[in-house]
Formats: structure tokens, C-alpha cells, sequence
């Protein structure tokens, strides 16, 4: 270990300075991320070993000590095939199924047709985990060779690179398990017997399954946490009508249309309206279609007077005196071609006013008994 100690009054020196100066005795050394930290004067500073070089360098200044640490530079091969990104092999990984039982001995009897049907669970488990495991292998011989090809490839990308011979120990302790757990399977099924029926299996098929921790029977799982609340289901959710309901203080339902698509809907479909119910909308402009659900030839003149005022409101005209169409909605049809909540009218067309400043109070009324679904 090569060990170089300065140390200088530098009361005015930056921490380029320092590296510069160190730079020069150990060209191939970098500095260690968070180098050059201020410490309390009251702080006791403890040399540190980075690597094989250990480079301290001591700045005593009026108020605090600053020290910097030096570690050789590693290349490419030591990025890509090192000790960085170590990957912690767990194969059984819930795969032993010895829980309550107790440790398995040579003489232990064992439930034949429970071990073959736990054997070839994780036989089928351990082909998908090397499988996995074969590929993350390819992935990362791969990127090392991109990496290694690469000349300007920058030390970030070289140090997130995957540990290649991490993964390649990986996979070959999954293989050697998948072998054992084939070997396994096939002394199996050369031992007959019946269900239930316990036995002793022979010492060479009794020692596969101990050191592979295979059991007779499935591992227990963990008892279930409390049950999610569940939302409604589907055929309980209660449909999207397009249109919104009023009542008025005659408690006759008025239907507003939501939008363009649900106007249409409302002013022609069978399932929202009858053909002798009421229709309405203000004159020459866009604006929500009205439908007041009754039957009757000549509707009290306050109900045609609270849908005319839902119509104006819902509308894009402007003024202080809006006039509505009214109609049955058996006159209302809709041209070939014709865009979303244009209609057309027929049959005798009745023209309400509305004065918006006089149907404020109407409206306030009307808007407590708004429903939305």
C-alpha cells in the first residue's frame, strides 16, 4: 500500500487546488465522491483507505479541517466483471417446504405421492426462474460488450452496467437445482405407493430431497389479510342518463340534455322520452334540448313556463328576453348527416318569451330539485 501525507497552510487554496497538487503524485488516482467536506474543528479526522492508494491530504484552515481522499482508477474490465452490483443468490426462495415438520432425517418416512406431486411443482417453478435468469444473462454479456466496444462510454454508464459473472453464478446454481430436482423426479417415479401411505425412501433418492429442501407436501402460506371492500359490480352501477331532472311544483319532471350526443339521445330515443311528451329549445341558437314529461293537450302555463326558462338558461343566446320553440316531441326528427343536437322540427310550432331577470327566482327553485345521474 503506498501511503502520501502533505500537509501545507492553505488558508486561500480551492478544492481544485488540493486535486491538482495530488494529481501530480498519483496520475492515475480520481477523488471520492463527497471528498473535501468541511468538518468541525471539534472533529476528530480519521484517516481512511480507499483501494490499494491512500493519498491524505491535510488544509488546516483558521476554522475548519478539509481532507480529501484518493482512489486508483478502475477500468473496464473491473467495472463490468467486479465486486459492483453483487447479486444476493436466494434459489429456494420459499421453495422448502420443511415448516412444523421438523428437520428431515435418512430414516424419516416420507408421503410418496405428496413428495412427487411438491417434486414436479418446483421443477416447473425452477425451468421459469432459469429462464429468466438465462436471459438476464444474455441481456448483460450484451450491454458489457456495447460498453467495452465503446470508447467514450462514460464511467456512470460502465458502473450501472449488470454484473455479468454475478448473473452467470446465478444461473448456474439454478441449473445445478434444476438438475437435481429432474434427478429427483425421475428415482420418484420408480417408487410406488399408495396414497397416504407413508414409507422410507432410499438413502440416495432420501438425501436428493433434503439438501434440495423438498417436502411431502406444499409450503404454508401466510394466513390472508382482512378482505378488500369490494365496488359495485358492473350490472349494479346504475347507467348514465343524458339528462339532467327537474320537477316542478307540480311535480312534473323536466329533462334537460347534458350535452350535444345526450341531446339527441334524449329528444329521439323511445327509452327517454314518449312521443306525446313536450319539447323544447331556445330559438336560433345552440342549447341544451328540454323534454316535459306529460301527456297533456294544453300543460299548466307554470310548467311551460319553468321548462322555458331551463331552455333559455341552457342556451348560448344572449339577451334579456329569450324566445323557446316548443313542440311535441313526435315532431322532432334529424336530418341525414346532420352533426350531434341538430334537429328538425315539424307540425305546429309554439313560440314562448322568457324574461331572464323575472325567471331568476323560477330557476332558484328549480335548480333545488336538480338531479344528475
Amino acid at each position: 500500500m503506498v501511503v502520501v501525507c502533505m500537509s501545507a497552510i492553505v488558508a486561500g487554496s480551492s478544492r481544485r487546488q488540493l486535486i491538482r497538487s495530488v494529481a501530480a503524485f498519483v496520475p492515475d488516482a480520481q477523488p471520492i465522491a463527497g471528498a473535501g467536506r468541511r468538518r468541525s474543528s471539534s472533529s476528530p479526522l480519521q484517516p481512511e483507505t480507499h483501494g490499494s492508494t491512500h493519498i491524505h491530504l491535510s488544509a488546516h484552515t483558521h476554522t475548519f479541517r478539509r481532507s480529501l481522499y484518493i482512489q486508483p482508477r478502475k477500468t473496464k474490465e473491473e467495472l463490468l466483471h467486479g465486486s459492483h452490483g453483487a447479486i444476493m443468490m436466494a434459489v429456494d426462495d420459499n421453495d422448502s417446504s420443511e415448516e412444523g415438520d421438523g428437520q428431515r432425517s435418512m430414516d424419516s418416512e416420507w408421503d410418496v405421492s405428496g413428495l412427487k406431486a411438491e417434486t414436479q411443482r418446483m421443477y416447473d417453478r425452477a425451468i421459469k426462474k432459469t429462464s429468466k435468469s438465462s436471459k438476464r444473462v444474455a441481456d448483460a454479456r450484451q450491454r458489457a460488450e456495447e460498453l467495452m466496444s465503446d470508447p467514450d462510454a462514460s464511467m456512470e454508464a460502465l458502473e450501472a452496467c449488470p454484473n455479468v459473472d454475478a448473473l452467470e453464478a446465478e444461473l448456474a446454481e439454478l441449473q445445478n437445482r434444476l438438475k437435481k430436482l429432474n434427478e429427483l423426479d425421475e428415482e420418484l417415479k420408480s417408487i410406488k405407493s399408495k396414497n397416504g401411505k407413508r414409507m422410507v425412501l432410499p438413502e440416495n433418492v432420501a438425501a436428493i430431497a433434503i439438501d434440495l429442501g423438498v417436502n411431502d407436501e406444499p409450503p404454508k402460506r401466510a394466513p390472508r389479510g382482512p378482505k378488500k371492500k369490494k365496488g359495485p359490480r358492473a350490472n349494479e352501477v346504475t347507467p348514465r342518463n343524458p339528462y339532467r331532472k327537474y320537477f316542478t311544483e307540480s311535480n312534473i319532471e323536466i329533462r334537460v340534455g347534458k350535452q350535444a350526443p345526450d341531446n339527441d339521445a334524449l329528444s329521439l330515443l323511445p327509452e327517454h322520452r314518449d312521443g306525446a311528451d313536450w319539447w323544447m329549445h331556445a330559438s336560433g341558437c345552440p342549447g341544451s334540448h328540454v323534454v316535459i314529461r306529460t301527456h297533456d293537450a294544453n300543460p299548466d302555463s307554470n310548467v311551460l313556463q319553468d321548462a322555458a326558462a331551463l331552455a333559455a338558461r341552457q342556451s348560448k343566446c344572449g339577451g334579456a328576453v329569450i324566445k323557446v320553440s316548443l313542440c311535441r316531441c313526435r315532431d322532432v326528427s334529424k336530418p341525414r348527416g346532420a352533426k350531434a343536437g341538430l334537429v328538425q322540427l315539424s307540425g305546429q310550432v309554439r313560440t314562448l318569451s322568457v324574461n331572464m331577470k323575472e325567471a331568476e327566482k323560477r330557476l332558484k327553485r328549480l335548480d333545488a330539485t336538480e338531479e344528475i345521474n
